[in-house]
């Protein structure tokens, strides 16, 4: 009994710690962005990817679905491909020379927080508090532009509201 008890208590530290590592490299994007936003493309491709991956593994976790169901991956696939195309024309509109270094990355960032927080609607609500934590950090930064300390605070505030969150529905879960 207390090895199923302790089962949710580990997924729930990995998944944020997956949260935790997937709204660093967002704001490490987002910075690296400002200094050099021609060599970043491949870095936001990539983030792409890795957001997809934890939308899916979140979704198999939660959603009910067996490993060899897949009836949720193809709107998964394409609601990525569609944050990926994106990503892909805000480079085009730097590569334009419509975007700057900074608009580079604030675009970038404010699609994939879009896509993050739009798949956690349609899926996992765990997406939904990546999205938004990273949407927030992205707008503070665009007012702001003090980048380490407001995306951390942020990063902080999403995370200690994630596990809140969390406890609750354990706790909920428990006592029905």
């Amino acid at each position: 009994m207390a090895e199923q008890a302790g089962k949710p208590r580990r997924l729930a530290i990995v998944e944020i710690v997956v949260s935790i590592i997937l709204i660093g490299l967002a704001f490490a994007a987002i910075a690296a962005a400002d200094v050099s936003p021609g060599s970043t493309d491949s870095a936001w491709f990539f983030l792409v990817g890795a957001y997809a991956l934890a939308a899916f593994v979140f979704d198999r976790l939660h959603g009910g679905y067996s490993l060899t169901n897949w009836s949720s991956a193809l709107p998964i696939a394409f609601h990525w491909i569609g944050v990926l195309g994106a990503v892909v024309l805000v480079h085009v509109y730097e590569s334009a020379g419509r975007f700057d270094n900074v608009e580079t990355g604030l675009g970038c960032g404010l699609a994939l927080a879009l896509g993050a927080f739009t798949a956690g609607v349609h899926g996992n609500w765990r997406m939904t508090f990546i999205g938004t934590a990273l949407g927030l950090a992205t707008a503070a930064v665009a007012v702001l532009e003090e980048y380490m300390w407001v995306l951390f605070v942020l990063a902080v505030a999403a995370i200690v509201l994630m596990i809140l969150v969390e406890r609750l529905r354990r706790r909920h879960r428990a006592h029905a």
